[in-house]
């Protein structure tokens, strides 16, 4: 049988993508057939895209862009991460709500657009807004943003959105193969 060797590649900024990362580490994983290497996109190996044959980036979206480390990453990699079965997890807040689903869009296709590439597979999460890990101006920026979108404002507790069960469905899909191309 055919071993799926995994490379997930994340940036964070707060940490929920870390565990998002994870957790699809995690869940493909239980696969006895697949095997899961995670990075920090500040900490890959050069020889990590060669061993894969099929990758996960996962990047948050923080002031309506994906970190630059991200983008730098994709850009150098572009032409190797294009010839694998690929996918792209975008973490946002804007994912958190319906009536914001098509702002989390627009921050994907702008990350798309400007790194130059088109994995298979898009997937956006919900993310978590962590207020008591903020400096007071974030965690004021956030607020307002939360506020907008009808979400949790209260800054003295932090409010997790990420929908796990759909981390999971996510995974299993692409991780066995059965991603769907993206337009």
């Amino acid at each position: 049988m055919h071993t799926t060797r995994l490379l997930i590649v994340y940036a964070t900024t707060d940490g929920q993508t870390a565990r998002i990362a994870r957790r699809i580490a995690d869940v493909a994983g239980i696969d006895a057939d697949t095997e899961c290497r995670i990075y920090d996109v500040g900490e890959v190996r050069p020889e990590a895209i060669g061993w894969c044959n099929r990758v996960i980036l996962a990047a948050s979206v923080h002031f309506g862009r994906h970190q630059r480390a991200m983008l730098k990453f994709v850009r150098r990699h572009g032409d190797a991460l294009s010839a694998l079965p690929s996918a792209f997890v975008s973490v946002s807040g804007a994912s958190s709500s319906p009536k914001t689903a098509a702002e989390a869009a627009r921050y994907t296709e702008d990350f798309m657009r400007r790194s130059g590439w088109r994995p298979e597979r898009i997937e956006t999460v919900a993310g978590a807004y962590l207020y008591t890990r903020y400096n007071a101006l974030v965690r004021f920026m956030v607020r307002r943003s939360a506020a907008l979108s009808h979400l949790d404002t209260d800054t003295r507790r932090d409010f997790e959105y990420t929908d796990w069960d759909q981390v999971d469905r996510f995974t299993r899909e692409f991780a066995s193969g059965m991603a769907s191309k993206v337009a």
